[in-house]
């Protein structure tokens, strides 16, 4: 699902104009929101009961993927569709960054090892991307 939601991003992005990726992103929000409400009123799904101590450690998860969401989002608007899937192959590569940094995680050199292709392989995909550029939206 995912591939043909990025598709049709990506075809919105090329027909309407900018600032569209953080236009879309509110409007995902928002109807994601209207569709668990929903939910909650027509009891499909039973109202999370979150203590404010839980919230506080949810709302940087849901700030991460919302930031995730309007990046991939520019993205659509700046390069193919297969390009911005190829970047977002270096993910497992930030999380062991970010789980070093953040959680004081030592990757095994396996998991070092493991990461050697995935960056080699999207450092070659970017260095022969010839549709990438910083400030005008591809067509």
């Amino acid at each position: 699902l995912n591939i043909y939601f990025n598709i049709y991003n990506k075809q919105v992005l090329q027909v309407l104009p900018l600032p569209l990726p953080y236009t879309i992103t509110a409007f995902q929000l928002a109807f994601g929101s209207l569709v668990i409400f929903f939910m909650w009123a027509a009891k499909l799904h039973p109202v999370p009961k979150l203590s404010a101590a839980q919230l506080a450690k949810i709302a940087p998860l849901a700030a991460g993927h919302m930031l995730g969401t309007v990046f991939t989002n520019m993205s659509l608007g700046m390069v193919a569709v297969s390009f911005t899937h190829t970047v977002k192959a270096s993910e497992p590569f930030f999380t062991v960054l970010l789980s070093a940094f953040f959680l004081g995680e030592v990757p095994s050199p396996l998991v070092l090892g493991s990461l050697v292709p995935i960056v080699g392989g999207v450092a070659l995909a970017s260095l022969t991307e010839v549709s990438f550029n910083w400030f005008v939206p591809s067509n």
